[in-house]
């Protein structure tokens, strides 16, 4: 019983993987093809932060676009649980991507992302 389950979880981390290998190199094909518009999506999105940041010392929703704010509290939110999920890879194996670790993990995310934008200043508690 004990080899059945060592076996699916060899498995698992062998398909988990291939699937980020597979991935990066993705990443790295869309990069080498788009990287301008990466680069200058990136300094937009950074530039209507400082300036948000900067010069709209108030709430952040009365100042900007919803969408843009939408935008800037995604990126960090995926960035924020895509560094919290590659931790937690590196520390509990591939268990962490299975049953209910995404929620336990997606909701302290949330919160921090939260606190962290309120934090620098681009949204207004």
């Amino acid at each position: 019983m004990n080899d059945n389950i060592s076996l699916i979880l060899e498995i698992q981390d062998a398909f988990v993987k291939s699937i980020v290998s597979n991935l990066w190199t993705f990443i790295k094909a869309i990069w080498v093809a788009y990287w301008p518009y990466i680069v200058i999506f990136f300094v937009l999105v950074f530039i209507g932060m400082t300036l948000q940041i900067i010069w709209f010392r108030t709430s952040s929703n009365k100042k900007m676009p919803r969408w843009f704010n939408a935008l800037v509290g995604s990126i960090f939110y995926w960035f924020f649980f895509y560094l919290a999920v590659t931790i937690l890879y590196f520390i509990f194996g591939s268990q962490v991507i299975d049953g209910i670790w995404f929620a336990a993990i997606g909701y302290p995310i949330y919160r921090l992302n939260k606190i962290f934008l309120i934090w620098i200043g681009f949204w207004k508690q």
